[in-house]
């Protein structure tokens, strides 16, 4: 089965991911693939400009294969974390049977976990993001970390 795992930045999408992935699912997670390929010393969520291009490549090879490999029965589960996953992007994963589950935070809880775990800049497109009419996020949530939602084929 293959899980895309979408959410504004800092909504929790990592967390969800690793709750609900077992051992011999593939997690393919751009964060962890730039600190891979980068310097021991490389700053979480800060990759100059020659990582994040070569990690977009890997993330991009990752997911093909995956779906491939899902496809052919070879692997139980892919997650694949994408915050922002385009019309493209999401009608692609959906022609491959993908579930795809939105990660919600209300946007106090998204702006304090960004100044205290993020970039600048990662701050800056998470503000952009918030109040682009497209994408609003719920209010308060209850729970610890977020509230998570399967998205309907239909919407896709």
């Amino acid at each position: 089965m293959i899980h895309v795992v979408t959410g504004h930045i800092c909504s929790g999408k990592s967390t969800y991911v690793m709750s609900k992935a077992k051992r011999g699912d593939v997690v393919i997670d751009f964060d962890r693939i730039a600190l891979a390929i980068g310097p021991e010393d490389t700053p979480s969520h800060d990759y100059p400009e020659a990582i994040r291009t070569l990690a977009t490549f890997v993330r991009q090879a990752a997911i093909d294969d995956a779906i491939a490999m899902s496809k052919r029965g070879r692997v139980a589960n892919v997650w694949i974390i994408h915050a922002y996953p385009t019309d493209q992007d999401v009608m692609k994963y959906r022609r491959h049977g993908a579930t795809i589950v939105e990660v919600e935070c209300d946007a106090e809880t998204l702006t304090r976990r960004a100044a205290d775990q993020r970039p600048l800049a990662a701050q800056l497109e998470l503000k952009k993001r918030l109040s682009a009419p497209s994408r609003k996020p719920l209010p308060a949530a209850p729970d610890r970390w977020t509230q998570a939602r399967t998205v309907p084929r239909s919407r896709a």
